[in-house]
């Protein structure tokens, strides 16, 4: 299956949508998972590093109780 994160556009970047903007099936944020989300950017070991401080900080939300 392929990952829902798009590649990034011709300025580098997550494009805001993926073709018509009104549908809201097609725009940012792009839904997915947090396994999905460090396939797609843990390519480097400063962003893995990055990566796994989300998951710390994450990990704090929800232990303060924080589930949504």
């Amino acid at each position: 299956m392929a990952n829902p994160i798009p590649d990034f556009d011709h300025n580098l970047v997550l494009p805001p949508h993926l073709g018509d903007p009104r549908d809201r099936k097609q725009l940012s944020p792009y839904p997915c998972t947090t396994v999905e989300l460090c396939q797609r950017f843990g390519i480097s070991l400063p962003r893995r590093e990055i990566l796994l401080r989300f998951l710390d900080f994450r990990e704090q939300l929800r232990a303060a109780g924080m589930t949504d």
